[in-house]
């Protein structure tokens, strides 16, 4: 018997009741997602001893979020030695990011100050191209755990009104895993969770955001992250991996469409932090890779009575502070071993 220890993640639970349902091949979990929650998940539980099935619908080993804030907060360090990510992270050339946040009442530094341990309590800016393809990888290579990739959950199986499998879809031969735990770390408006019958709350977001990764940004903190937070509006610098800085500006649509030139001119008026001085583009594309999209809206799965409770996270749209990060690398205590029964 498996007993799990669960706190806020980013995933939809369902629990498995035996019994009526034949499977091609049986888990003890099937997680259905290979990003950040997904995977750190099954690592987990792969390490406490579970048979795990990793689903992923991309089937390149590359794909990645692309509309993100690249800073993993503090608190997740702990967990990410659990994981083996700080050693990779740091030979992948992810940045210590202590973090200076100008106010209304002024500025608010975070430096790099020491933990009770005496180690520097700190997290990482490193860029989703780099940390996903990274904590894939790390998941795959996992005893216990079998990443399957191109195949979509195409739909769930149930026992007496509980879930108790995945149905596989995409190309190749129609499968069907059952386990007594099924995890939906599919994102936000999760397939899957709508397939458990899972209610959502959901609420409009109004904020617009330009983002862009450069390379000869000329910082002036150097490799310290720097945030405004002024009314509405949100502008942040952030030095990443292989010499990128990654800048952003979130606020109102209407500001947005006052604007008359180019996003990355807008970016460049609205960022202090960084020089005017031209960068170049950190991507091969016509248009610099500069991402001017409205966020999406924020949702929240509720518990659904009979298919187990749901965990969702909507901070990264309403706070850009990397809180999205955070909680898609569960804790550490997110599973423990408990005696066979």
């Amino acid at each position: 018997m498996l007993t799990f220890s669960v706190r806020r993640l980013n995933v939809a639970v369902a629990l498995y009741v035996p019994g009526g349902f034949m499977a091609d091949e049986e888990f003890d979990a099937v997680v259905v997602g290979a990003s950040l929650a997904g995977c750190t998940t099954s690592i987990l539980l792969a390490r406490s001893g579970a048979k795990v099935a990793l689903v992923e619908r991309h089937a390149q080993p590359e794909s990645h979020k692309r509309i993100c804030t690249h800073f993993i907060q503090a608190s997740a360090l702990p967990v990410l030695k659990t994981l083996g990510l700080d050693r990779l992270i740091e030979e992948a050339g992810g940045v210590r990011n202590p973090i200076e946040l100008h106010t209304a009442s002024g500025w608010v530094g975070s430096h790099l100050e020491q933990s009770a341990d005496g180690a520097p309590d700190h997290g990482y800016n490193i860029r989703r191209l780099r940390l996903d393809p990274m904590v894939r990888a790390l998941a795959a290579r996992t005893p216990g755990v079998t990443l399957m990739t191109g195949r979509p959950a195409a739909g769930l199986t149930q026992v007496r009104g509980r879930v108790s499998g995945v149905r596989l879809g995409g190309t190749g031969e129609a499968r069907c895993f059952g386990a007594r735990l099924v995890v939906a770390a599919d994102g936000r408006n999760s397939a899957l969770a709508e397939m458990a019958g899972a209610p959502t709350k959901s609420a409009v977001n109004h904020r617009h955001a330009v983002l862009a990764p450069l390379r000869r940004v000329d910082r002036r903190r150097g490799e310290t992250s720097q945030m405004w937070l002024h009314g509405a509006e949100v502008a942040y610098v952030f030095p990443n991996d292989d010499g990128v800085t990654v800048l952003a500006w979130m606020g109102p649509k209407d500001i947005l469409e006052k604007h008359q030139g180019e996003p990355l001119d807008l970016l460049k008026a609205k960022n202090p932090g960084a020089s005017r001085r031209a960068a170049t583009s950190a991507c091969r594309s016509r248009r610099g890779r500069v991402i001017d999209q409205g966020l999406p809206e924020p949702v929240a799965s509720t518990g659904s009575p009979g298919n187990g409770t749901c965990w969702r996270c909507d901070a990264q749209c309403r706070l850009p502070l990397g809180r999205g990060l955070r909680m898609g690398l569960p804790d550490r205590s997110l599973a423990r071993r408990g005696g066979r029964g």
